[in-house]
């Protein structure tokens, strides 16, 4: 093979890797526009529904505040607001809605307390 085909196949190779490149591109332009708009443009109303939609299935079928510890254990991690009334709230839109100065606590300082929790199910 001399130097002459060696090129002309060097460049029917890239060229096809070059057009696989191309349509590759072609295919990742969608989700590239959607990803761009997710984070221009977040969708609050749909992290508030989680939200509420995850309390709403955690506080399903509770009984008792013992009932009620107990399962707040589990999710010692998650977040919720508190103002300077005691007053919780699930997420910090909402807060901000009410025009209420809050600080953010964690369900493990909720547990720490004897009374927190008794606020916190009332929310």
């Amino acid at each position: 093979m001399n130097s002459y085909e060696l090129g002309f196949n060097i460049g029917k190779v890239l060229s096809i890797i070059g057009g696989f490149l191309i349509i590759y591109f072609f295919l990742k332009i969608p989700t590239m526009i959607k990803y761009i708009f997710k984070k221009l443009f977040p969708n609050h109303i749909k992290d508030t529904m989680k939200v509420y939609l995850f309390w709403s299935e955690f506080s399903n079928g509770i009984t008792s505040i013992e009932e009620f510890k107990k399962r707040l254990k589990k999710i010692e991690n998650i977040k919720v607001y508190q103002d300077e009334f005691y007053s919780f709230y699930l997420s910090l839109d909402e807060a901000k809605a009410i025009g209420k100065d809050v600080k953010e606590t964690t369900i493990k300082e909720v547990l720490q307390s004897e009374s927190y929790p008794l606020f916190l199910i009332k929310r």
